[in-house]
């Protein structure tokens, strides 16, 4: 379970940095960039919430 989260939280950290590589490249790129990290970044942090909550289930349904 853990080996399958972590894949998923490298891949959208790699194509947030793939995108945002490739959009700096065009000259006007910038603000777009900006705005994309950012959107990407948001899903990252959403995902690790939701990844620590449902740990946190899992703990507390153990001690019960």
């Amino acid at each position: 379970m853990f080996t399958n989260i972590a894949l998923l939280l490298i891949m959208d950290i790699s194509m947030a940095l793939i995108t945002g590589v490739i959009l700096s490249a065009d000259g006007n790129g910038k603000n777009k960039t900006k705005k994309l990290l950012l959107g990407y970044l948001d899903g990252f942090l959403l995902k690790v919430k939701n990844t620590v909550e449902c740990i946190l289930d899992l703990i507390q349904k153990r001690k019960i």
